[in-house]
């Protein structure tokens, strides 16, 4: 009977760790306050990703906000605006007109990647974010 309440148990919590665990990114998820944390880069000259951190003294939040406005403050101080949409068939998240891949999205971290080709050229760019509210 111990093995039976134990396997029910085992199968209960493995549901719920892979139910929260789940970065699937959704509209819901995306809308708040992020704050840049770190950037990497590469391309066809330089395939090694390159990471570039923001300077300390330097605060870069985005906020998305419900029904498609996008502010960026930089240092709290509000520095560009526009439109951000969410295009769940391909989880994309379109800022600008300039798409990315939602490569990660948690209640606490959002991870885009940006890609672009040009012939046998091409340029990476991963943004790296945390919720700040």
């Amino acid at each position: 009977m111990k093995l039976k309440h134990l396997l029910i148990f085992a199968v209960v919590f493995a549901l719920v760790a892979l139910g929260t665990s789940c970065s699937k990114p959704s509209e819901k998820k995306i809308v708040g306050k992020w704050q840049l944390v770190s950037e990497q880069y590469r391309d066809n000259e330089d395939p090694e990703w390159e990471f570039d951190y923001p300077d300390p003294d330097e605060i870069v939040i985005y906020e998305f906000v419900k029904g498609g406005n996008c502010n960026v403050y930089y240092n709290g101080t509000l520095v560009d605006g526009g439109t951000w949409i969410y295009d769940k068939s391909t989880e994309k998240i379109i800022v600008d007109g300039e798409a990315a891949d939602i490569i990660k999205c948690t209640a606490n971290e959002m991870v885009w990647c940006y890609k672009e080709t040009w012939g046998d050229e091409w340029y990476e760019e991963q943004m790296n974010f945390k919720r700040v509210k």
